[in-house]
């Protein structure tokens, strides 16, 4: 049926732009005279459109700065050839660019950002499919200092000689991880963490 294609009987001109996104069979008949027989040709045209937007990017929503591995998918997108994947300034994608997967390594902390991907093909492409992830730092290690010998029952402060903002700070026991005193925000500058009264190594 040619029902929805917008073709021209006399010359068989198609203009896909006025015809509905489809599968079309045309066909064309030479009417025989003089008693011979009528000759057909009939052919599969397709209208195509461009793809639908693709369903959501599954994925971390926040990664840590300049990490390999990370892994975005979305499911296959009907009609699609390709997808164009953008991310942020500094990423990197590893493998998979062009596909329904790609695993990236992340900028650093301040290289927040989108990351979309659209499909497309021969007719166009597809809106968008967007992403927001967080790049968090990466804490650094400073000097620490305090009494490397502590009373039974009694306190110390524990001096870091520096800290970053948005980070937060614990001692531990190194005998089994568990945690001692009270987490403390970083400042930017020198924290002073209380052990609380100590029982145990």
């Amino acid at each position: 049926s040619t029902a929805g294609l917008a073709i021209n009987t006399s010359t068989g001109v198609i203009t896909p732009a006025s015809s509905t996104p489809g599968n079309y069979t045309v066909t064309y008949s030479i009417t025989g005279t003089g008693g011979c027989p009528t000759v057909s040709s009939s052919t599969t045209v397709e209208i195509g459109t461009q793809p639908a937007q693709p369903t959501l990017i599954s994925g971390p929503t926040a990664v840590c700065e300049n990490s390999n591995g990370n892994s975005f998918t979305i499911a296959a997108v009907a009609k699609a050839s390709s997808y164009i994947w953008t991310l942020p300034t500094g990423w990197t994608i590893n493998s998979g660019d062009g596909t329904t997967s790609i695993v990236a390594t992340a900028g650093n902390y301040l290289q927040s950002g989108i990351i979309s991907v659209a499909a497309a093909n021969s007719c166009g492409t597809s809106t968008a499919q967007v992403v927001e992830v967080a790049v968090d730092q990466m804490p650094t290690a400073f000097a620490i200092d305090g009494d490397a010998t502590i009373c039974y029952n009694n306190t110390a402060d524990i001096v870091l000689a520096s800290s970053q903002t948005g980070m937060s700070y614990q001692l531990k026991k190194q005998s089994d991880g568990t945690n001692v005193g009270s987490p403390v925000s970083g400042t930017g500058g020198m924290l002073i963490l209380n052990t609380g009264a100590l029982t145990s190594s």
